[in-house]
């Protein structure tokens, strides 16, 4: 039986907005040994300070510092620059350079063993936008060596860490919590080695499950509702309420970098053994702190787990050369200053984890991890700078009045003693799908003038922002500042008294399940941005309106235009200003409504089922067929 680790990779920007822009220059080379014997070997600096800081810290400077690795060992060194890196050979020493954040693996060849070594380029197309292009300009080559040395110094980074229970846990109190913190413990001395960086247990609880959630992406995010994690950084749930398994399901999942729940599965013993346990858990660790998916089938990061490896006598859980780069390059940011989220790393840092995770996306091309995380941190980049957050602010900002104020000049609000003429007056101004069409047009006008990516971002948040007075972009933790920023309950009152006059397809609850998608798929990706509108349509708060495929295919169909124009160059944007809704919205005849909890448990199980996906896909053939994404349509 295989198990599937699930990383619902929902990125969050927790912590400040405007992050730390220091030109943080951490940087390793990752030495690994695929021999079947013992290598030994000497880095020196090329050039310019000592190579191991850490050693220099200690002893001082010296001419070589000495390494053994034995098969199979992963080992990333601190740098301060390029390195010289010499070993005995039969045919007399060979001597290699390794530049700074580099993998070199030894193996046995031909001529016997000899060094390999990879680089992480992975293309301009990880380097952001013009503006932060330039800004990045303006950082000397190089390394930081000061940082460098404050890290060699510098102790273990400690995470707090809630672990919590849930309803279903068999055990006496004080077996689990022995139980839980001995495997944590285990898991924290693993990545150490990688990242100097390990997991505390400050608290412990219990947590109230529902018990028809089965679903694990469900009862994640019932984890996330309702489980705060103070007084710690991170909650460790381990949820054992699951039945046994038929095929391959979920183990455990976080929802990206530096979110503040981990979920995984507490079976018992006959279906999953504490070696299988432990390596999920590390596995969950290491994503929290940026590490992804990895080809190598004998790595923790391996896309699938449970697959048997960990029952073998002389298994090892081992940390892949490309994540032990990742893991080191986090892990002295966290043990220098406090960071909170992804937004916080240094940029260096974050240019650098991009270039890996398109390194990896390359390799497996069918797994979406790397793409996702790579995508998380481009999305960071692109805010990384004051400049950046400025413009951005600024753009939706002018969305949001340009469409507030065509909203007010069609409609204007009922009047106390006047009510007579202000209906009137409602009757005559435009409404419906024509007045949304309108207000699109508006708003793709109103965020002309930026760079491509900020303009997007502007255009679909301003949208959702002005159409939806529930004020759900603050909702998302990823979005929570700019919404709050640039919003307030006042403006949010005055447009609701509007909000009734616009529609697609005469509904106006498809217009904010429009926006509100195509907002999260411009700031976060199509997964999230799925991921994400599901929960919404899933609230508690509609239950007792019940799930609406018709609400979906909006989500879907404003998720679609946001890629639509992701994908398309920006002088054929121009499109937009005949912007029409019956271009971008499907027909909804048809599609279940009102579908009860347990009706939806019964017809379509889950986002993951088949019955479900196939009404998606119903829903994704409409989208296709509509006029906005035939191959003429956008043209100019």
């Amino acid at each position: 039986m295989r198990h599937a680790c699930f990383v619902s990779l929902l990125f969050a920007l927790a912590g400040p907005w405007v992050p730390n822009l220091a030109a943080v220059r951490a940087a390793a080379v990752v030495v690994t040994n695929r021999t079947n014997g013992t290598v030994e070997f000497r880095l020196r600096a090329a050039h310019g300070p000592y190579a191991d800081p850490d050693f220099q810290a200690k002893s001082g400077p010296r001419p070589f510092n000495d390494y053994k690795l034995v098969s199979g060992e992963v080992r990333p060194i601190a740098v301060l620059g390029p390195v010289e890196l010499e070993f005995p050979s039969l045919a007399g020493a060979k001597h290699y350079l390794l530049e700074p954040n580099t993998v070199s693996y030894f193996g046995e060849f031909a001529n016997g063993v000899d060094l390999e070594q990879v680089s992480f380029t992975g293309g301009e197309e990880t380097v952001p936008d013009a503006p932060l292009a330039e800004m990045l300009e303006g950082i000397p080559p190089g390394y930081d060596v000061e940082f460098n040395r404050r890290a060699a110094l510098a102790p273990l980074a400690v995470i707090p860490v809630k672990i919590l229970v849930d309803d279903n846990e068999a055990a006496r109190q004080e077996i689990w919590q022995q139980r839980l913190t001995r495997r944590l413990e285990i898991a924290s001395q693993i990545l150490a080695r990688a990242c100097r960086v390990r997991f505390k247990v400050v608290a412990f609880d219990r947590w109230e499950t529902t018990d028809k959630v089965t679903d694990f992406v469900e009862l994640l995010g019932e984890f996330e509702h309702r489980v705060d994690p103070g007084p710690a950084k991170v909650a460790i749930g381990f949820a054992s309420q699951f039945e046994q398994p038929d095929g391959p399901t979920k183990l455990g999942g976080v929802r990206g970098p530096f979110r503040r729940h981990c979920l995984v599965r507490e079976w018992p013993n006959k279906i999953v053994t504490e070696a299988e346990r432990l390596e999920v858990l590390v596995h969950e660790l290491a994503h929290l702190l940026c590490a992804t998916h990895s080809p190598e089938p004998d790595s923790v990061m391996r896309p699938i787990l449970g697959d048997g490896r960990a029952r073998a006598r002389n298994f090892r859980i081992q940390i892949d050369p490309a994540n032990a780069l990742i893991l080191h390059l986090v892990g002295e940011e966290l043990r220098v200053r406090n960071i909170y989220g992804l937004s916080e790393l240094s940029t260096t840092t974050k240019l650098q984890l991009a270039r890996i995770y398109a390194e990896l996306e390359k390799v497996l091309p069918n797994d979406p991890a790397a793409s996702q995380f790579r995508d998380f941190v481009r999305f960071s980049l692109a805010q990384s700078t004051r400049r950046e957050e400025v413009v951005l602010l600024e753009a939706t900002r002018r969305v949001l009045t340009a469409v507030t104020e065509v909203l007010q000049s069609t409609a204007p609000p009922p009047a106390t003693e006047a009510g007579a003429a202000t209906e009137a007056a409602l009757a005559n101004g435009p409404a419906g799908d024509a007045l949304t069409s309108r207000l699109v047009r508006t708003a793709a006008r109103a965020a002309r003038g930026t760079p491509p990516q900020i303009q997007r971002l502007a255009l679909f948040l301003g949208l959702a922002l002005a159409l939806d007075d529930t004020n759900s972009l603050a909702g998302v933790a990823e979005l929570r500042k700019i919404a709050e920023t640039i919003d307030d309950e006042g403006s949010r009152r005055v447009r609701s008294s509007y909000l009734s006059r616009a529609t697609m397809l005469d509904r106006t609850d498809l217009v904010s399940e429009f926006f509100f998608a195509a907002a999260l798929t411009a700031a976060l990706g199509p997964t999230q941005g799925e991921n994400l509108g599901l929960v919404r349509l899933t609230s508690p708060a509609r239950e007792a309106q019940g799930f609406s495929f018709a609400q979906y295919a909006a989500q879907r169909a404003g998720g679609h235009l946001a890629k639509f124009l992701a994908e398309q160059s920006p002088e054929h944007w121009g499109w937009l200003d005949r912007f029409a809704v019956a271009d971008v919205m499907p027909r909804i005849d048809e599609l279940p409504e009102k579908v009860t909890p347990s009706d939806f448990d019964a017809r379509y199980g889950g986002p993951s089922d088949a019955r479900f996906q196939e009404v998606r896909q119903r829903i994704d053939v409409r989208i296709g067929l509509l006029p906005a994404y035939r191959s003429e349509a956008a043209a100019d």
